[in-house]
């Protein structure tokens, strides 16, 4: 029997990580810096909006630290662990 790994979302810190927000054609990037479980907020550090016009990603805005609430994100993409 084999034991499967647990996964937590603070392990995420340090990553850089998409998260697709709920609403259409909106998504963060940037690097995963905090995860508040009590209302399920994450923090990215060096972030970047991107906006689906017309078919092509377009970059929006960008800073250094942005705050997502936890009923305004859907997911949470990261390209390798």
């Amino acid at each position: 029997m084999t034991e499967a790994k647990q996964f937590r979302t603070r392990m995420l810190i340090g990553k850089e990580v998409w998260v697709e927000l709920k609403i259409p054609g909106l998504r963060v990037f940037g690097t995963f810096y905090e995860f508040y479980e009590s209302n399920n907020t994450i923090v990215l550090r060096d972030y970047e909006v991107w906006r689906l016009r017309e078919g092509k990603w377009e970059q929006e805005e960008k800073g250094e630290l942005i705050i997502i609430k936890g009923d305004a994100w859907a997911e949470i993409k990261v390209p390798k662990l």
